[in-house]
């Protein structure tokens, strides 16, 4: 890559949904691994907006918003790419699990359920800093 090639990122925010100890996790249709919900905002979308849409699109269930949990980076020189993850909380207000069409399942998790799903390593990751996994 030459020095004036622009390179771009992307932006790709998480959702932690966590309903009396138990966590919303979701298995997308290109994915083996259940992850939090996570999206891509679309255009002139606030980011509470996006992420109360993204979560009932893909579990049918009703949320607010709440407020950053993390921030962090992921840059992979080898795949040129670079991914701006940016999680966020989000309280239950109501309604059943039941699949969107972006995902394959969808599961409230927790204790030993969680460590019998295969889990996305930053999800994992996440889980674990918050105390539902223990390392």
């Amino acid at each position: 890559m030459n020095e004036n090639e622009v390179r771009s990122t992307t932006v790709s925010i998480g959702v932690v949904v966590n309903h009396f100890g138990s966590i919303l996790l979701v298995r997308p249709d290109d994915e083996t691994e259940w992850q939090f919900p996570r999206l891509h905002q679309g255009w002139c979308e606030t980011m509470p907006d996006a992420i109360e849409r993204v979560v009932y699109e893909q579990s049918a269930i009703r949320i607010e918003a709440g407020g950053i949990i993390q921030a962090y980076d992921l840059i992979s020189e080898e795949a040129d790419s670079h991914i701006i993850m940016i999680d966020f909380d989000a309280a239950y207000l109501g309604g059943d699990l039941s699949c969107g069409p972006q995902v394959t399942d969808v599961a409230w998790a927790s204790g030993l359920a969680l460590r019998t799903m295969a889990v996305e390593e930053n999800t994992l990751e996440l889980l674990t800093d918050m105390g539902f996994m223990s390392t």
